[in-house]
């Protein structure tokens, strides 16, 4: 591999990577958010006219 496609290479990793994080960080957000409502969701006092539990789709 010549240097000038090794140059070219990086360039596009680096640039997959910069297009990519913005994604990651709103997946890792969700995930948070998502947790959050179980937690809650399972903290909330029982009541006998509603259910005990909340399924959440992620």
């Amino acid at each position: 591999m010549n240097i000038q496609s090794s140059i070219h290479t990086d360039m596009g990793m680096a640039r997959e990577s910069m297009a990519l994080s913005p994604v990651k960080h709103n997946l890792d957000q969700a995930q948070q958010m998502s947790k959050m409502a179980q937690q809650t969701a399972k903290s909330a006092p029982i009541n006998e006219a509603r259910g005990t539990m909340l399924d959440i789709l992620v």
